[in-house]
């Protein structure tokens, strides 16, 4: 039940970001997604360029950072995952793929 209402505060918190955290998305599935995404993510912070980063794992590294431009959030691996991608609308998505076989 902990689980739920703390993957509810995540998606929750998404809905209510403003419009310029929702232009440039990131999704990690697991912490090992965090060296991949953190050059990238930097490089558009650098350039003063708002970023959302989405997580399914509460050790993600990417929870911990602080910038003006940057919010993390923590989405959990459920219910609310699934409503997050359903009803996601941003201007650019950037995520691992795994098995791509």
């Amino acid at each position: 039940m902990k689980t739920f209402f703390k993957d509810f505060q995540g998606y929750r918190a998404y809905k209510k970001l403003p419009k310029n955290f929702k232009n440039i998305v990131f999704y990690s599935e697991s912490f090992q997604d965090w060296h991949h995404l953190k050059p990238l993510l930097n490089g558009l912070l650098n350039q003063q360029i708002a970023v959302t980063y989405v997580t399914s794992d509460e050790k993600d590294p990417g929870l911990l950072k602080q910038s003006s431009g940057y919010r993390s959030i923590y989405i959990g691996k459920g219910f609310f995952r699934i409503l997050f991608f359903q009803y996601l609308k941003a201007k650019m998505m950037i995520l691992t793929m795994m098995d791509l076989n």
